[in-house]
């Protein structure tokens, strides 16, 4: 996170130090001035060394990447990963097919008992919601095992709203 923090920082002031340079090379006054100061001061050569230095880092010390969060599952021939993006993806698209459903946001997290799924969902009025709740719950699980044999140890459902009733013409 700092490492990130400081190429932002690393980045903004070399690009103000090529805007600089460049009102320099075209002969802008004031720029001009303040340049011939800070030489004369050496301010100019102890931004430069530590601009190079700051490159180095860079350099010889490239930032880490970030590991993709992913499910674990050994099996005979070695490790497999399941991003959680992919199995959050797998339960949004199995509670979205229901019918009744309107919008919806999940989230999964991983527990030592299981995967525990949470989605919250915007449902069409007129529907019934303990049902719909208990077909999400089936659905999303179901889809989930099937797909990547993960265990799932809980599906929480909460029917956060209901969308508008649609007007119907007589």
């Amino acid at each position: 996170m700092i490492g990130r923090w400081m190429l932002r920082v690393y980045s903004f002031i070399i690009a103000f130090i090529s805007l600089w340079a460049t009102f320099w090379l075209l002969g802008y006054g004031p720029v001009q001035e303040v340049t011939r100061f800070l030489i004369a001061n050496n301010v100019m050569f102890l931004v430069v060394a530590v601009m190079f230095l700051w490159s180095l880092r860079y350099l010889l010390f490239p930032m880490q990447k970030r590991e993709i969060h992913s499910f674990v599952k050994t099996t005979e021939s070695g490790d497999i990963r399941i991003g959680f993006a992919a199995v959050n993806e797998l339960a949004r698209r199995a509670a979205s097919q229901l019918k009744g459903v309107a919008r919806l946001h999940s989230h999964v997290q991983e527990r030592p008992e299981g995967l525990v799924v949470w989605i919250k969902v915007r449902a069409d009025a007129g529907v019934d919601l303990t049902a719909l709740s208990e077909q999400m719950q089936q659905a999303v699980s179901e889809a989930i095992r099937s797909a990547t044999s993960l265990t799932v140890q809980a599906v929480h459902v909460q029917i956060a709203e209901l969308a508008p009733a649609t007007l119907q013409k007589s």
